[in-house]
């Protein structure tokens, strides 16, 4: 009995050892595949992480890319050339072919330094373009540790501030204000760069026949105050609205002879270009004494270095083929009584653009960036053709009579009944070069493999 006691027990024995050989060797085999799992879960994650930083660098030439178009556009002698449908071999950007096939600049290789992971680079090209089409730029990031490139594709266009009523911040529509488009089935952007409670305030009464958008971030239950009726969307802004800054113009100062005609004065002549400056403009003293009528013929850029009054009674008559912009060093307010009147056709679409195009008001600053004007009140009679673009004042728009065009304003725009408001979409492609400025097209980006 006592033997086979013992050839039991050591059969007992060499089974449990068998079995912590397979235990053993089964977490042996787990420890492995954890070991190998982790390895290949860094591994992914160095090469997701390095793609990213390709990526990421990509990004960055197309950022940079865009700047280089900025200082480009701002610096650029042939302005309308990039903004023309037609090419010029001249031109230095101007290119209609789509895709585009002509490179206008290729970067250097930029390094963002070694101490970004991958040690990350980039180089971009931007290819010519047109307006409408945009300035195609393909930059390629390169994470030089792994050798991992990434390419992505974007576009820089020239956007305009005309989008209908904009600001930095306060939009006030006073109660029933009509705002309406040319042509009727157009649609007006109402637009401020605020995010706080109630920048836009819309009353009762008022009919917005497009968006009401308030600065990207902002929430538009808070931020838009509507007690009209918006028949587009309330929405926050992918982007800001940019607005250039109007430089104050250097001109020869003008003298005035008083016409045949009594107390008219005429400044320009038919088929040409006149730029003048004004110490101020306030009719009945200075040089305008005596002047109630001011007629603008041909095309004339007026800088007033003071303030402009057109006092009840005065009139600026611009002529049928002529346009006046008006570059304003000091505060304008045309007062109740006044007007500015645009002599050509009237009656159709196509004259009331062509007039919305021809007249501009523009507030400026000086060569340090101080504002020269910083409040703007428009109250003329009759119907005003053109656009008022002062980025730094205040503007009230309080006309009695319709007012087409477009109004630009800094702080905040307030538009009270009168008149009608029609907003001309058309102005967004005009060749106004000063309110135009460079940016992202937007949904213009993509990636190369995606």
């Amino acid at each position: 009995m006592k033997k086979k006691s013992r050839k039991f027990k050591n059969k007992k024995s060499g089974s449990m050892l068998a079995l912590a050989m397979v235990i053993i060797l089964v977490l042996a085999l787990i420890g492995i595949g954890l070991i190998r799992l982790g390895l290949n879960a860094r591994v992914q994650s160095m090469k997701d992480v390095t793609q990213i930083s390709a990526r990421s660098a990509a990004d960055a030439g197309i950022e940079h890319a865009v700047r280089y178009m900025i200082d480009s556009w701002n610096a650029s002698a042939n302005k309308s050339d990039w903004v023309d449908n037609l090419w010029y071999d001249a031109a230095v950007w101007t290119n209609p072919a789509i895709p585009a096939t002509e490179a206008g600049y290729t970067s250097p290789v930029i390094q963002l330094g070694s101490d970004t992971y991958g040690k990350t680079e980039f180089q971009y090209t931007i290819y010519k373009g047109i307006r409408e089409k945009g300035y195609q730029i393909v930059s390629t990031g390169t994470a030089t540790s792994r050798s991992t490139t990434r390419t992505v594709h974007a576009a820089a266009v020239l956007k305009s501030s005309y989008i209908g009523v904009g600001a930095k911040e306060d939009i006030y529509l006073a109660p029933n204000v009509q705002l309406d488009t040319i042509p009727a089935d157009e649609k007006i952007v109402v637009q401020t760069n605020g995010t706080d409670d109630g920048i836009i305030t819309v009353k009762p009464g008022v009919t917005v026949p497009g968006d009401v958008v308030c600065g990207p971030g902002g929430n538009p239950d808070d931020a838009i105050d509507s007690k009209g009726i918006i028949e587009g969307q309330q929405l926050a802004a992918e982007e800001e609205i940019d607005f250039p800054p109007i430089l104050a113009p250097s001109f020869t100062s003008g003298t005035f002879t008083i016409t045949t005609e009594p107390n008219v004065v005429t400044i320009g002549t038919v088929d040409s270009s006149t730029s003048i400056q004004l110490d101020d403009m306030y009719f009945g003293t200075g040089g305008l004494a005596g002047v109630d009528t001011l007629e603008i013929s041909g095309n004339v850029d007026i800088f007033v270095d003071g303030q402009t009054y057109l006092t009840p009674g005065t009139k600026i008559i611009v002529a049928d083929d002529s346009t006046l912009d008006l570059y304003l060093g000091g505060n304008f307010w045309a007062q109740p009584g006044s007007s500015i009147i645009y002599g050509g056709e009237v009656s159709t679409e196509a004259g009331i653009i062509e007039a919305a195009s021809n007249i501009s008001i523009k507030g400026t600053v000086d060569s340090d960036g101080n504002v020269l004007c910083d409040e703007i009140r428009f109250q003329p009679d009759g119907d005003f053709y053109g656009t008022i673009y002062a980025p730094d004042a205040s503007i009230e728009l309080w006309p009695n009579g319709d007012f087409y065009g477009a109004v630009v304003g800094g702080y905040d725009v307030l538009i009270k009944p009168g008149g009608s408001y029609y907003y001309v979409p058309a102005l967004v492609n005009t060749q106004d070069l000063e309110v135009l400025y460079m940016g992202i097209k937007y949904g213009s980006w993509w990636e190369e493999g995606n």
